[in-house]
């Protein structure tokens, strides 16, 4: 009995060890087959940082691109300023440019009150010497013309007395 029961214990063992090795089996199989899935997920995120490090690389392209661009701009507005301050020079010219003209135009208007003052009496100036020049010229006619009729007088008197036919 002792046989059959050691037996019976073998079996039961065997049987016992049997379906812990399959159990176990069971175990290391899902165990390989996680692990596989974590390498095929690992992978996977290989894939995906080799991919994340392209567009990182691009990225830093951009960036550069980026600054690069920037670094244009910089320039182009310290340009602009530089142009901007020349504006405002000239401007500043022009200002002081404008401020002496207004006063040249002022002493030119000035003058020119002086000279219509001037013209205004030259004109007057001019009519009563006009006046006088004319009045000169009628006195001066009448007295021609007395002094005519006089040597016409003296003309006829000579013809006369001399008996020298008139020419008329």
């Amino acid at each position: 009995m002792k046989l059959k029961d050691n037996v019976r214990t073998i079996a039961k063992t065997k049987k016992h060890l049997y379906n812990k090795i399959m159990s176990e089996n069971t175990i290391l199989e899902k165990i390989l087959d996680e692990v596989q899935n974590l390498k095929k997920g690992q992978q996977r995120l290989e894939v995906e940082v080799q991919s994340l490090k392209k567009g990182q690389q691009r990225l830093e392209v951009e960036v550069q691109s980026l600054k690069k661009g920037q670094q244009r701009l910089e320039v182009e507005v310290q340009s602009l300023k530089k142009g901007q301050q020349r504006l405002q020079i000239n401007v500043e010219d022009l200002k002081t440019e404008q401020q002496k003209q207004g006063k040249d135009i002022s002493e030119i208007k000035q003058q020119e009150d002086t000279l219509e003052i001037k013209v205004s009496l030259l004109q007057k100036f001019e009519k009563e010497s006009h006046v006088q020049i004319v009045g000169m010229l009628v006195d001066s006619n009448e007295a021609n013309g007395e002094e005519q009729k006089k040597l016409e007088k003296r003309v006829k008197f000579i013809e006369n007395h001399l008996q020298i036919p008139r020419s008329e």
